[in-house]
């Protein structure tokens, strides 16, 4: 925390890739101890855990923000880590590691060893795979995907500044207590259907 507190102001991304679905679940049990954290969902997705890094003085110097990578790139890791020309993803036998764990045996140091080197090697293609499609998004686009937590995010923001011709246009952003006021009233699949009938015709 003290590393993060010199970005002063600046906040650092962490990608997780499927964060809702695996990592979070551990991520909650430390976060909910800590002071003032927000966490950012749709539905019962989580999007986004951001929690203030704060000085002696309890004043926030800047944020650790842990974002679902799969909400920007909703494909598999490994499907991903294929299309971007960056290799397989590796294959680890988690259901004999949890087994032993289980059982209250210790993994031997050869699965202990395959386990990390999965996760290093997960880490680096997540890596590689953001930073291509960072690269490519800000040279056809000039818009920073660390600006968004959303592909449908990342695409209004690219709407915004690339095919909103006049500047004038406003379009308002509903704040969170708006958007939690008005999204009971919406419905959808409602469609009204008008038969053409008749009698003794």
């Amino acid at each position: 925390m003290k590393r993060i507190a010199r970005l002063r102001g600046r906040p650092l991304n962490v990608l997780v890739h499927n964060l809702s679905g695996f990592d979070g679940i551990f991520l909650l049990k430390i976060v909910s101890k800590l002071k003032q954290p927000t966490i950012l969902k749709n539905g019962g997705r989580i999007i986004s855990i951001t929690i203030p890094v704060l000085d002696a003085d309890g004043n926030k110097v800047a944020s650790l923000i842990f974002k679902d990578s799969l909400q920007m790139l909703p494909v598999s890791l490994g499907s991903l880590a294929n299309t971007f020309g960056l290799g397989n993803k590796d294959v680890f036998d988690f259901r004999g590691f949890n087994k032993l764990v289980t059982e209250g045996l210790s993994p031997s140091k050869t699965a202990i060893a395959q386990f990390k080197n999965y996760n290093k090697k997960d880490c680096t293609l997540l890596f590689g795979i953001w930073s291509i499609f960072q690269r490519f998004i800000h040279g056809t686009f000039a818009v920073n995907i660390n600006d968004f937590s959303t592909l449908s995010g990342l695409a209004f923001g690219i709407y915004r500044t690339c095919f909103l011709k006049d500047k004038n246009v406003n379009i308002n952003i509903t704040s969170n207590e708006i958007d939690r006021n008005i999204r009971p009233g919406y419905t959808g699949g409602h469609v009204d259907v008008y038969k053409t009938h008749g009698f003794n015709l």
